[in-house]
């Protein structure tokens, strides 16, 4: 394919220039050129040719529209080079703006939710850490003494790992089954899968409550401390990711507010 450009300005553009910019840059220093491109034998239609009519003869389908030729109008940037068509320059500043606006949504947004930003983070999720860990700790130690010393709760503790490891057979079956396209088989894994793991933690609580009411409603509860000791630990590493996500933001906004400068700015 033979390419002929012409890069001669046109007198009749001369205005025209004024009220375009380059997309990259943003300068309106630019040239307006035409290229013209003129076809010439077609590997591809050859090949399609010679499959669709099973004959070497269909190679003269390689041919087909060779000389024609196309021409493309398109603008120079002087001051870098960028060819580019009309329009994309307003093209560009528009989505410049839009993620701007989102930008500073997302920033604002971020400012509303974060009560503390001088806070030490580090401090307070290593103390939120620390108090979790020794809550957790407390509780498996107490929970393994209590099952220790009662026969008839190490067997409901045999009863939930047996159908935990049933739950875990089942998905193992289960990702075998995807991947060797058997549907039924599949279907029928999971679901089995599903109700070892429900059944093993219905079936423990229910038993552990009427083996020991007292003993159950103590652990429950000691249980409940241990998850809202979780929740304020993650509740500050939230924090501190938020913050971070904040001035990753506000870092992006300044950027692209620059780049939307320099694409209006003025000669």
């Amino acid at each position: 394919m033979i390419k002929l450009e012409n890069e001669n300005e046109k007198g009749n553009k001369g205005e025209e220039n004024m009220a375009i910019r380059c997309p990259k840059c943003g300068g309106t220093n630019i040239q307006f050129s035409t290229s013209t491109e003129v076809r010439g034998f077609s590997t591809g239609k050859a090949c399609l040719g010679s499959v669709v009519f099973c004959n070497p003869l269909g190679m003269l389908c390689g041919l087909c529209g060779m000389g024609k030729s196309d021409t493309y109008e398109y603008w120079i940037c002087k001051d870098c080079g960028t060819k580019f068509q009309q329009g994309e320059y307003e093209s560009q500043v528009e989505s410049q703006e839009q993620k701007i606006e989102s930008l500073r949504s997302s920033v604002k947004e971020l400012e509303n939710k974060i009560d503390d930003e001088n806070a030490n983070f580090d401090e307070k999720i290593k103390r939120a850490e620390a108090i979790y860990n020794e809550i957790k700790g407390r509780y498996e130690n107490e929970m393994k003494e209590y099952i220790a010393s009662s026969v008839e709760m190490q067997k409901i503790k045999k009863t939930k790992s047996l159908f935990n490891w049933i739950g875990v057979a089942a998905v193992i079956l289960a990702i075998i089954t995807f991947f060797s396209n058997e549907g039924i088989a599949f279907c029928c894994c999971t679901a089995i899968a599903i109700v070892a793991f429900v059944y093993a933690y219905k079936k423990y609580d229910k038993d552990f409550e009427m083996l020991d009411k007292v003993k159950y409603d103590y652990f429950k509860k000691f249980k409940e401390e241990v998850d809202s000791a979780y929740k304020f630990k993650e509740e500050w590493i939230g924090r501190k990711k938020d913050v971070e996500k904040k001035k990753e933001k506000e870092q992006k906004l300044k950027e692209a507010e620059e780049k939307l400068g320099k694409l209006k700015k003025e000669e």
